[in-house]
């Protein structure tokens, strides 16, 4: 199974999960099955304490070098080759009542940083293993 990096989509307000079942092919893993996406979060918006403003994930590699002790960030969205370097995702969003606005007491501020261990940072060019 193939896990797509979470998006946010507009003007729904609403963060999905996009998944892709992979098969196995001589040895290799192959991505056609038709893809699946859920609605993991509705009525959400971006944080407006976070930099830069309207951001809800932000990708980061590691910085080559370094031994992971420091992240790139990487320009969204996440494409290619550079879906295999993500090595650290920050996540933050306002939640919300359905029509209530961002700024509401009932709204709900949520961030979190989900570090990815497969990727090993002493690598000259850190990329997600399996």
């Amino acid at each position: 199974m193939r896990l797509l990096p979470i998006e946010r989509t507009s003007p729904a307000d609403t963060i999905t999960e996009t998944i892709v079942p992979g098969t196995l092919n001589s040895g290799n893993v192959v991505w056609t099955s038709a893809a699946k996406t859920l609605n993991v979060v509705t009525d959400t918006d971006p944080d407006p304490a976070v930099t830069p403003a309207g951001t809800i994930f932000s990708y980061y590699k590691f910085t080559p070098g370094t031994s992971g002790q420091s992240y790139t960030a990487l320009a969204a969205p996440v494409t290619g080759n550079d879906l295999a370097r993500i090595a650290r995702i920050d996540v933050s969003y306002v939640t919300r009542p359905a029509k209530v606005s961002t700024i509401d007491s009932r709204a709900s501020n949520f961030e979190d940083t989900v570090t990815l261990r497969s990727v090993d940072p002493d690598s000259s060019d850190p990329k997600t293993t399996c």
